[in-house]
């Protein structure tokens, strides 16, 4: 299991929220699934909010179809939905990465000298 939150992060990962009666064995099965669960929290007696890696959410369906349990997603998080997010912005990634270069560029000549103080140099 990674719990590493920079891992994660490029990963993606979701944050959602079991509600059912029978919350515990949802969780059970999940384990037994070897599917990442993390940040685990009881609301209720009927909800649990956790987090879940973006790549392990599809299976989550037959699981909550066994146990009688709805699943609602509550945040996206992760390098997934910033790209997908920003996908039709082709023009903003353009400059963004233009003005990174020219910055870079730029840095590396010396614009400006100036001598102040002693008048005479020998």
């Amino acid at each position: 299991m990674s719990y590493n939150k920079k891992d994660n992060y490029v990963k993606g990962y979701l944050r959602i929220e079991i509600e059912g009666f029978y919350t515990e064995r949802f969780l059970n099965i999940c384990t037994k699934e070897k599917i990442d669960l993390w940040q685990i929290k009881r609301k209720n007696s009927s909800i649990v909010e956790t987090n879940i890696l973006l790549k392990d959410f599809k299976r989550l369906k037959s699981i909550s179809k066994k146990t009688k349990s709805r699943i609602k997603i509550k945040s996206k998080n992760g390098v997934p939905f910033i790209v997908k997010k920003y996908k039709n912005r082709k023009v903003f990634i353009f400059l963004f990465f233009l003005l990174i270069l020219s910055i870079i560029s730029l840095s590396r000549f010396v614009w400006n000298i100036e001598i102040t103080g002693n008048k005479t140099i020998r």
